[in-house]
């Protein structure tokens, strides 16, 4: 059986306002043990001046997604927690998701994800309680720690995007399930929400700036060729197409995209020179 003292929240954060994460966090803190911030900023900010119930685990700048999940973990692990969490800053449960997920405790499930409420998204119904999943984003996940140790960490390398979507493949080659649980509701809002008219319709879509989309479209194309993924090679050519037919600025978006597919190609991967990650 899953208890709450076996449960800690790892929560990265980016260049957030104080009082903007807490407010996230007052929505499940009293469904965990401990609360861990692992500050992924490149700026000063306050947040290690936070509760006492609140860990804080300042990087040294911004070292990317993976390497804060990895390190937020391996303070979990030492400090014996069986399940991690795994929150975005900009994330807030619409329930207690831990209630949820303990109902469909099983030994090969390595990911207890939730069903993703966006505002630029009508809500999906389900015909079933849960489902298992190709894969899924991080943020709401509950991870099995002991089998994390098996599968290994994160991949650092690939610095912000396709981390999760990687090592749900990667869990699943090794045999291990992701579970989806549809009851469990996590209110997300991930990037920037444009929209645009076309024909009659207003149409919302997902907007990240050039230097996301070089992320975004060299990890993918990994993830494409290590695990003969069609589901990341579609997503690859829909991003070509937001490109054509919603972004502005096509110049910079399709530098990046080819500097994305040049440098994939020739295995360069990590942290690049950027202005900003933002979107």
């Amino acid at each position: 059986m899953v208890d709450k003292k076996d449960i800690v929240a790892i929560v990265v954060t980016y260049n957030i306002e104080k009082q903007e994460i807490l407010k996230n966090i007052e929505t499940y803190k009293n469904f965990v043990d401990k609360v861990i911030l692992v500050d992924n900023s490149d700026k000063e900010n306050d947040l290690k001046e936070i509760e006492d119930n609140i860990a804080y685990i300042k990087l040294n700048g911004n070292l990317g997604i993976a390497k804060a999940l990895n390190d937020g973990i391996e303070y979990a692990i030492s400090n014996n927690y069986k399940f991690a969490l795994t929150m975005d800053q900009d994330s807030k449960f619409s329930n207690n998701l831990i209630e949820e997920y303990i109902k469909y405790y099983n030994d090969n499930i390595i990911i207890y994800s939730p069903n993703y409420i966006i505002d630029r998204k009508k809500e999906k119904k389900y015909n079933y309680s849960t489902e298992e999943m190709y894969w899924t984003m991080t943020s709401g996940n509950l991870l099995n720690l002991e089998l994390y140790k098996q599968i290994g960490k994160f991949r650092e390398d690939f610095f912000i995007d396709g981390v999760d979507y990687e090592y749900c493949l990667r869990a699943r080659k090794n045999g291990y399930k992701i579970l989806q649980c549809n009851n469990a509701k996590l209110i997300h809002n991930p990037g920037i929400t444009k929209t645009k008219k076309i024909l009659w319709i207003d149409y919302k879509y997902g907007y990240m700036s050039p230097i996301r989309m070089y992320y975004q479209v060299r990890n993918l194309s990994a993830i494409a060729k290590e695990y003969n993924s069609i589901k990341a090679k579609i997503i690859i050519l829909v991003k070509y197409m937001k490109i054509v037919l919603l972004f502005e600025n096509k110049t910079e978006f399709f530098k990046k995209f080819r500097e994305a597919r040049k440098d994939f190609k020739n295995n360069i991967y990590g942290k690049i020179k950027e202005e900003k990650i933002n979107g």
